[in-house]
């Protein structure tokens, strides 16, 4: 089944079909989570018409991971998007979260018999303006140990960047009609995507909330140059 990408106007969410297909490109399923609806004067079919991209599911083919390896992706034209973009970035950041996933579960596991403590914490992590990381949901001297045993991870902080890069251009090569409305830069990465968060959603069931596009959605700071020839159309 077709569905549309979110489209027409800037400010409102479309129907709660359309949002669980683009869900579906964070690997995640969201039947549990219903979006709210906002009331338009613009039809679905007027929606379908000025639609940039579309994706599609690929029959019998469920993920396992937060990646968008399970849709067909289909652009015709529209407002904004580059599919060439889309698609070398998107393999950058799934690429980049594929590998960072173990490593934070052995992470997490170690914690267990180093800092017995944090465990029991809530924490997720992202990553901060310069480059380096951060942890979050946690406070004081608890913020700062896990931020310091996080940043000592070999490796860790690279794959955490590329993430980062790879969805912040892969944002900007989307449709302004989709992900491209929001601005997502390493000024505004911190406060929008929880790169720890992203990473459990899916040992989560039946809760997408947590995945990178949802916290987008959620958190996402719009790009009004960007949109303005939306909203004045």
């Amino acid at each position: 089944m077709t569905s549309i990408v979110r489209a027409a106007q800037w400010a409102s969410s479309i129907a709660s079909e359309a949002l669980r297909a683009r869900v579906g490109q964070a690997g995640a399923t969201s039947q549990s989570v219903q979006p709210t609806v906002h009331s338009s004067s613009t039809s679905i079919e007027d929606v379908a018409a000025s639609a940039s991209v579309i994706y599609r599911q690929r029959q019998n083919e469920v993920p396992a991971d937060n990646t968008y390896g399970h849709l067909e992706v289909w652009t015709i034209p529209g407002w904004g998007h580059d599919p060439e973009k889309m698609k070398s970035y998107g393999e950058v950041f799934s690429s980049a979260m594929n590998a960072m996933d173990g490593i934070y579960q052995e992470f997490k596991q170690s914690l267990k018999k180093s800092s017995p403590d944090l465990v029991t914490q809530d924490f997720g992590f992202s990553v901060d303006s310069k480059g380096d990381l951060i942890a979050t949901g946690v406070s004081g001297e608890k913020k700062i140990k896990l931020t310091q045993l996080l940043n000592e991870i070999p490796g860790f902080k690279e794959l955490a960047n590329n993430f980062a890069s790879g969805l912040m251009g892969f944002a900007k090569a989307e449709s302004n009609y989709g992900l491209g409305r929001f601005k997502l830069n390493a000024e505004n990465f911190q406060q929008t995507i929880d790169i720890g968060q992203a990473l459990d959603s899916k040992y989560k069931n039946n809760d997408a909330t947590g995945n990178w596009f949802f916290q987008l959605e959620r958190k996402g700071q719009y790009d009004y140059e960007r949109l303005r020839p939306i909203k004045n159309s």
